[in-house]
């Protein structure tokens, strides 16, 4: 969208060259010759309102990125509810799964499905748990625990703490040069000014109206025609000519969106023409959109902790997985199916030791058998409990999975933040175009004026 059109520039220009060939006001010679002066200190105060506007806007731009970090803390809190909940449910697997394994009778050797054989590797996996949760916890209490942002990527709390201070401290001195009058803009109108360079030019210009005034008053003042020097008619009409035709493709280039300015937000001495601006603005409103319509779908990732990057899509998926896990488990247990793996190396599920220890009980069994069938006895008890230990790991693996879809809710809003407010941003400066081709319009008007008016002292 363009926001100054042709018709309005061509507004703007007819109203400017429609009172350009009327005599400056002025009363006779001395007030033509002081005219230049009177209409630099207008224009130098005309500038004020613009520069404090701009300073007004940066500063509110670094108060709005200044909040946007602040509300990072309100993430990162959620991020370490989240991170806790995790570990709670790490731990509360391996506790018990070594809780399930001290109860079997063979457990010197025995199987945990999901989970591992030893008894010594469940304790050490356990154990290793809660030292790794407990180093964790420190790091988050130090604020040197890392998490992902999708405002800002990667941050710790003492790094958001570093930038939201160094922002502080800009701020500050940005404040500080404000208010010192040192803080440089650029219009077309003034080119680069600050506070104190628009008073010194209103002081000089001052100053020069009193010499002036003082050389006029005592006849001192020789000139052909003020602010030109020697000149003729036609020499000031052609002047006059290119005055208007520079107005005319002045318009006629804000008018195609090729006309530059400069603004704090572009970048260092760096001028933005409509149409780039536009073209920026038509890549970053898509870029959003892309992005709002990509969050609102369970499709979109979030960087969990200890997850990594999930979405509700892929969480769902995992707790469906669960669920038919346990549901596989369950039916198992129940048709005395589930099998384990003993200290033989084979796995075996209930019917099969019953049918070994019916052959083994008969009449022509080998001591081996026999043997091998008393220590089978053990197992059939173990067996249950191993199932049921797997059967309680899917259910808890599931609620845990489900829990995380609500929790990644939280985090759609911080999503789009930063990218609506970068698109914001951006968006002001569309009227700025305008403002920029009244202000230089404007001098151009002064110059005419007062070139027109010269016509009257020339023969």
């Amino acid at each position: 969208m363009r926001v100054l059109g042709s018709a309005t520039f061509a507004a703007v220009l007819t109203a400017f060259l429609g009172v350009a060939g009327s005599p400056a006001k002025a009363d006779g010679l001395t007030a033509f010759i002081l005219q230049p002066y009177y209409d630099e200190i207008a224009a130098c105060e005309a500038a004020k309102p613009g520069l404090q506007a701009q300073a007004d806007r940066r500063l509110q731009e670094m108060n709005e990125d200044l909040a946007l970090l602040q509300r990072q803390y309100e993430f990162l809190n959620v991020k370490v509810s989240m991170l806790e909940k995790n570990w709670k449910h790490r731990i509360n697997l391996a506790q018990n799964a070594y809780t399930a394994a001290s109860n079997m009778a063979t457990r010197e050797n025995g199987d945990v499905p999901h989970f591992g054989a030893s008894m010594e590797d469940l304790k050490e996996a356990y154990d290793n748990l809660k030292e790794e949760y407990e180093k964790v916890q420190k790091e988050i209490s130090e604020g040197s625990y890392s998490f992902h942002s999708q405002a800002i990527g990667w941050i710790t709390r003492q790094e958001l703490d570093g930038q939201i201070k160094d922002l502080l401290e800009r701020q500050k001195e940005f404040q500080d040069e404000v208010g010192r009058g040192e803080y440089e803009v650029h219009t077309g109108a003034q080119g680069w000014h600050d506070r104190n360079s628009l008073d010194r030019c209103i002081e000089q210009a001052n100053e020069r109206l009193n010499e002036l005034s003082d050389e006029i008053a005592r006849g001192d003042y020789e000139v052909d025609i003020p602010g030109y020097g020697e000149t003729t008619r036609n020499d000031l009409l052609r002047n006059i000519e290119q005055t208007e035709q520079e107005m005319s493709d002045m318009a006629d280039q804000y008018a195609k969106g090729d006309a530059r300015i400069h603004r704090g937000r572009f970048g260092h001495r760096t001028w933005w023409s409509l149409n780039s601006l536009e073209g920026t603005l038509s890549g970053k409103q898509k870029a959003y959109d892309e992005l709002e319509e990509y969050v609102a779908t369970p499709a979109y990732k979030y960087h969990l902790p200890d997850k990594g990057w999930m979405s509700a899509e892929s969480l769902e998926a995992a707790a469906q997985a669960a669920e038919k896990a346990f549901d596989g488990a369950t039916e198992a247990l129940a048709q005395q199916i589930q099998r384990v793996t003993l200290p033989d190396n084979k796995r075996w599920n209930v019917e099969e030791i019953n049918s070994y220890l019916q052959s083994a009980d008969s009449d022509g069994a080998s001591e081996g058998m026999k043997e091998k069938a008393e220590a089978l006895k053990k197992w059939v008890g173990d067996i249950a409990t191993a199932s049921q230990h797997d059967i309680d790991n899917y259910a808890l693996e599931k609620s845990a999975l489900l829990a995380w879809i609500a929790e990644i809710n939280k985090l759609k809003k911080f999503a789009l933040e930063a990218d609506k407010l970068d698109l914001d941003q951006w968006k002001r400066y569309r009227g700025d175009y305008n403002d920029e081709l009244q202000g230089e319009l404007q001098q151009k008007k002064a110059e005419l004026a007062r070139m027109n008016a010269a016509l009257e002292f020339l023969p």
